[in-house]
């Protein structure tokens, strides 16, 4: 981590050493064998840092979401059953609105065979369900709860097939920041950060006043959001819509959701 090169030059890269890279010759003693990955780089030139052994993270995939206390149980029902979006402020007889409804479901306006509606319909305004009961099972393959959660991620349940997509919003690269994860079947190891694999797809309730958007909030408008300024990070990307006049359509309609729009089933 950090250091100085052949010139005395203090450095910012971040490197790891791990039994993947170890090699099968061990070097001379103090000199070590295989090779040292580039894992990420430092916010600035620096040499002399010490480096910790901090424990693993904590799984907390064991630990269950429901039954445990009725008041909290209740908490959870009144959130589910009284707690809704606010009210949008766009009315859905807006010319725009009513133009943007139908580009949203419109197959094929970004990427052929597929809508707006492929992803984010359903009565929550995402294709995604909770269909199983707490807490997902640490499995790697459909068994006990039938989920599939590989890495603190859930993959896969018995009627989604796939759970994560990869809609071009993501990279490793191209000075974007991303988490690294401590591997618990190597502590002296990395793990993927999460995202990499794709995301769930998230409800379009109250999305007029959620910005900033993606993951890491790079898209700070619904503009955004469908200009194609950013995602353009590999993947298919199934966001970005070329015509203006299209876009701020379906962004007059995504101003009009909230909790008494009709859902697309």
């Amino acid at each position: 981590m950090g250091g100085i090169d052949s010139t005395g030059a203090d450095q910012t890269a971040i490197f790891e050493l791990s039994v993947a890279t170890n090699g099968p010759v061990a070097g001379p003693a103090g000199t070590p064998s295989g090779a040292l990955v580039t894992r990420g780089n430092l916010s600035g030139a620096r040499s002399g840092l010490q480096v910790s052994n901090p424990p693993g993270v904590t799984n907390f995939l064991t630990a269950r979401s429901g039954g445990r206390d009725d008041r909290q149980d209740a908490i959870a029902v009144w959130i589910a059953t009284r707690v809704r979006s606010s009210n949008a402020p766009l009315s859905a007889g807006d010319p725009a609105v009513v133009s943007g409804r139908q580009k949203f479901g419109q197959a094929g306006l970004v990427t052929a065979g597929f809508s707006c509606a492929t992803c984010h319909g359903g009565p929550k305004w995402t294709r995604s369900t909770v269909d199983y009961g707490p807490p997902p099972s640490p499995q790697t393959g459909i068994g006990f709860g039938d989920q599939q959660v590989i890495g603190a991620e859930l993959r896969r349940t018995l009627t989604q097939v796939n759970v994560l997509f990869n809609v071009g919003t993501f990279t490793l690269g191209g000075g974007r920041l991303n988490e690294i994860r401590s591997n618990l079947a190597d502590i002296g190891a990395a793990a993927a950060p999460l995202g990499l694999n794709g995301f769930n797809i998230p409800s379009l309730l109250s999305a007029h006043e959620t910005a900033p958007y993606f993951y890491t909030g790079l898209a700070q408008s619904l503009e955004e959001v469908l200009n194609g300024s950013q995602d353009t990070f590999g993947g298919v990307r199934h966001h970005f819509v070329v015509d203006p006049s299209i876009r701020q359509d379906l962004i007059a309609f995504l101003r009009s959701i909230d909790a008494t729009t009709p859902t697309f089933p």
